[in-house]
This record gives structure tokens, C-alpha cells and sequence, in this order.
């Protein structure tokens, strides 16, 4: 003859089961949504790091004198930057003797979550 089960006899193997599987759903679901968050940000943050070197770079430019740019930065230099993986900028002119000095940034690198990456910044100088 079997006993009566009390309330207080624990789980099924059923139950265990059920909990473990609704557990395991909830797990990849997180995760699925988490990998590309993760990943955004890491771009995100690789985007504002070759913003800010191209942001210096043109702040030194600027701060050149008018008359030497040409000369400290033909057209078509070539700056390596340190902070990107084949991170480098390329300065070019619309008119190299025209004033306002049309001036712009080509930053082109390659992205380990991408791959080949680019953008263009323009500014302007006058003397």
C-alpha cells in the first residue's frame, strides 16, 4: 500500500525537467538579443575612436598657419593613425590656392567586426 504524498515531498522529475527547459529559453533568448547589442557598441565605440583621431588631426591643421598648409600638408598626404587598426587619413584640396581653403579628411581603416571601413570629414580654412 502507498503512502499519501504530503505537500511538502519536493519536485517531480517532470517539474525539474519543465523548469530547466523554461530556464534554458529564457537564457538563449537573452543571449540572442544581447550578441548584436554587444557588438553595436564595440562599433560604436571603434566609430567615436576614428572620429576623435580625425578631430585632432584637423585641429592641428587648423591650427597651422594659412600660408604654410600647402607645404606642412600637400595634397594627397597620407597620416597613419595609431589608434586604428590600418588606421590612415588622407588630406586633400579642392583648390590648393583658393581662399577659403576647402580641406578634406579621407579616414579609411579596417574594422575586426566589419571589415574595410571609411569616412570623410570637410572643413574649411581661411587666412
Amino acid at each position: 500500500m502507498q503512502e499519501p504524498r504530503d505537500s511538502e515531498s519536493g519536485f517531480s522529475l517532470i517539474e525539474v525537467a519543465v523548469a530547466v527547459a523554461l530556464l534554458s529559453i529564457l537564457t538563449v533568448s537573452t543571449l540572442l538579443t544581447l550578441i548584436p547589442v554587444s557588438r553595436q557598441t564595440r562599433l560604436n565605440r571603434e566609430m567615436e575612436s576614428a572620429s576623435a583621431a580625425v578631430r585632432d588631426l584637423m585641429e592641428r591643421v587648423h591650427a597651422t598657419p594659412f600660408s604654410e598648409i600647402p607645404s606642412l600638408y600637400p595634397d594627397g598626404t597620407v597620416v597613419a593613425l595609431a589608434s586604428l587598426e590600418s588606421g590612415e587619413v588622407t588630406i586633400g584640396y579642392e583648390d590648393v590656392t583658393a581662399d577659403p581653403l576647402i580641406i578634406s579628411f579621407d579616414l579609411a581603416w579596417d574594422s575586426p567586426q566589419v571589415g574595410s571601413m571609411s569616412r570623410t570629414f570637410t572643413t574649411v580654412k581661411t587666412e
